[in-house]
């Protein structure tokens, strides 16, 4: 793409920063907004707490591209969560723009503020991280980093049609969408300069055996229409090759995002790949069967 319209896109995307950081400040959510301070910085997050005391505790980072979205959209997702699973969940609201590492610090530095905080009593043996999309991409990084520098383990990771590769460029994947590839490409272009995207902590799928705690749990989610499939289907094949625990689901006929967006209120604006999966009523059936595994896998495992 050319300078200028790269200049384009980020303009837009700048706006809708705007707009959704407006609407991430002044919904109401279930959860409690909690602003903890980070080496200068305040990180907003919004916690969700259990109903007893030390149950365990799940990370969640939003997706967007690292780009948009913020720690409170997904509110009615994460209180699902915290219900279903009767677990504390606290959503991240790392920064948003910004060069790598930013983010992921932002994400792994509040897991550490949490943990040394004695106000908050929770398991700490049960460490799980959870993500959609870009913030599936976190969840892997956060857990690769905490297995090399071995202040914390992850215990379960749950990534839902994950953004794993920055290397490849976004028309080369099977299903791109040429009118995606724009933002796409700026996704990648903002996050990382293409020298450093190889780096396992920005591609997860790029990962060594040796970056991956052998004893943490994978659930995977891959939308069948949804140009991230393959990626996140290699990493559930290379989890599987290294002999780590791991459980793949296709969900079929979904696109991207069906997750996040079968969790919000529609009514005003509705994407319009999601206009036939909401009238036929399977994206309410494929949330739903969706809940039901990340229930089944937390339990069981």
């Amino acid at each position: 793409m050319t300078e200028q319209k790269m200049e384009e896109i980020a303009r837009i995307v700048s706006q809708t920063r705007e707009q959704t950081d407006k609407v991430n400040r002044e919904m109401e959510i279930h959860g409690q907004r909690v602003e903890i301070p980070l080496a200068k910085r305040k990180i907003l997050t919004a916690f969700y707490p259990a109903e007893r005391s030390n149950a365990s505790i799940l990370f969640a980072f939003h997706g967007g591209g690292f780009c948009f979205g913020g720690c409170c959209v997904e509110d009615a997702l994460y209180d699902e969560l915290r219900c279903r699973l009767g677990i504390n969940v606290v959503s991240v609201g790392y920064r948003k723009g910004v060069a790598f590492p930013a983010a992921l610090d932002d994400c792994y530095e509040t897991i550490l503020y949490y943990i040394e905080h004695a106000e908050y009593l929770f398991d700490w043996s049960r460490i799980m991280t959870f993500g959609c999309s870009a913030g599936a991409n976190l969840a892997s990084a956060v857990s690769i980093r905490a297995w090399r520098e071995g202040r914390f383990r992850i215990e379960k990771r749950f990534l839902n049609y994950p953004f794993l590769d920055l290397v490849t460029p976004p028309m080369e994947k099977k299903l791109a969408k040429e009118s995606d590839e724009p933002m796409f490409s700026y996704f990648n272009y903002a996050y990382a300069p293409p020298g450093q995207r190889s780096d396992p902590l920005i591609s997860p799928l790029y990962a060594r055996k040796e970056d991956l705690d052998p004893s943490t749990k994978t659930l995977i989610f891959l939308a069948e229409q949804d140009s991230l499939r393959e990626e996140g289907r290699l990493f559930a094949e290379k989890l599987r090759q290294f002999g780590h625990p791991v459980v793949c689901h296709l969900v079929k006929n979904m696109p991207h995002g069906y997750l996040e967006y079968g969790y919000r209120d529609l009514s005003g604006w509705c994407p319009p790949e999601l206009k036939q999966v909401i009238d036929d009523g399977s994206l309410r059936k494929a949330c739903g069967c969706t809940m039901d595994k990340i229930e089944r896998f937390y339990v069981e495992n």
